[in-house]
């Protein structure tokens, strides 16, 4: 029996993908077990991704081709006698057993299967294998080519390897320079930037006790000028004060230059009347002598 699979040992085989225990498949070129397309279908599936074309059926031991997508021949060991006979017609049947096709579907009356020659049966085992002998070659040519195709990641990969590690060179010389650049920071131009700080403090203390004693001043002096505010307030009072008594003077000047011209005037007229009745008195006198 291939791959040792019997009754007594099916039931303790699963799908490698979902554990289905039935309708089982195992790949003839690398062993893979996988359930039926009436199931998961994961046995087509494992074809598909690695184009595996043989695959037998645990229960029957039929080969199917899933390339041709046909058995790839109808040969079958009873298991009664051992004998080779082949299935007639597109049935599936297992020897002894109903006529059930790939669709499940219940057959007729069971057919008889004729007796083949040993002679045919050493053919069809030398065309079986040559069929595997040609599976296996092109599988020799698809893992050759998927070798080829690592080999060539790992060339890739290698030259980003190298690229990486000229990178790494790269970056180490840069940390060497930024290493050398900090032992000169640390060593010159922190301590530099510190005297530069000690100084900076001492004039800011010195610029801070000059700022407190002009502060000092300016609070004095500005005590000073609200005296002063306060004596040019006095002074103005006065001022204005004295300017009204000026007004006072010279209104009352103003009166007494009006009174001093009435005056004048009037002494005026006084002398005038004066000279005038003197005038008359001797005209008078001198018209009175001259008549006697």
């Amino acid at each position: 029996t291939p791959f040792g699979f019997t009754a007594a040992t099916h039931d303790l085989n699963l799908c490698q993908v979902c554990d289905c225990p039935e309708d089982l498949w195992i790949c003839l070129i690398c062993g893979n077990v996988g359930c039926g397309r009436y199931k998961g279908g994961h046995a087509k599936e494992h074809w598909k991704e690695t184009a595996h074309n043989y695959s037998l059926e645990t229960t029957t031991q039929h080969v199917w081709d899933y390339a041709e997508d046909v058995w790839v021949h109808r040969l079958l060991q009873t298991k009664g006698d051992g004998k080779i006979v082949e299935l007639p017609g597109s049935s599936r049947a297992v020897l002894g057993g109903g006529n059930n096709n790939r669709d499940g579907s219940g057959g007729g009356q069971q057919q008889d299967l004729e007796m083949v020659p040993r002679e045919k049966m050493e053919n069809i085992g030398i065309e079986y294998g040559h069929m595997l002998a040609t599976q296996l070659d092109s599988q020799r040519m698809y893992f050759e080519e998927v070798v080829a195709k690592a080999v060539d990641k790992a060339a890739g990969s290698a030259r980003e390897a190298e690229r990486a590690a000229r990178a790494v060179e790269e970056v180490r010389g840069q940390l060497e320079v930024m290493a050398r650049e900090h032992r000169e920071m640390k060593d010159e131009v922190i301590p530099g930037l510190q005297r530069d700080r000690d100084r900076m403090a001492a004039k800011a203390e010195k610029a801070g006790e000059l700022a407190r004693s002009m502060t000092k001043a300016f609070q004095e002096e500005k005590q000073v000028g609200r005296g002063l505010m306060d004596r040019v307030g006095h002074l103005n009072e006065v001022l204005e004060r004295v300017r009204r008594e000026v007004k006072e003077v010279r209104d009352e000047n103003v009166d007494l230059k009006e009174q001093n011209r009435d005056l004048g005037f009037f002494i005026s007229s006084q002398e005038k009347v004066r000279g005038l009745e003197r005038e008359l008195v001797r005209e008078v006198g001198g018209g009175v002598g001259g008549g006697g």
